[in-house]
């Protein structure tokens, strides 16, 4: 998964599914997670998170 903030992380399913992630400032970032099948198969799907600064916490 590529986190938009120059991040990355690999989610190993079914064993590791879960995942989190620090942003550290505010603002637009593009999260692409791409998915790879035992066979060699892929698939991505991008998605514009915007993170706000709300009264010095960060909000989705």
């Amino acid at each position: 998964m590529e986190l938009g903030d120059g991040n990355t992380q690999t989610i190993l399913f079914p064993n590791l599914p879960n995942t989190t992630h620090t942003y550290i400032n505010a603002g637009n970032f593009n999260v692409t997670l791409t998915v790879t099948t035992n066979n060699g198969c892929t698939t991505s799907h991008s998605q514009i998170l915007l993170l706000a600064l709300n009264f010095g916490r960060l909000c989705i």
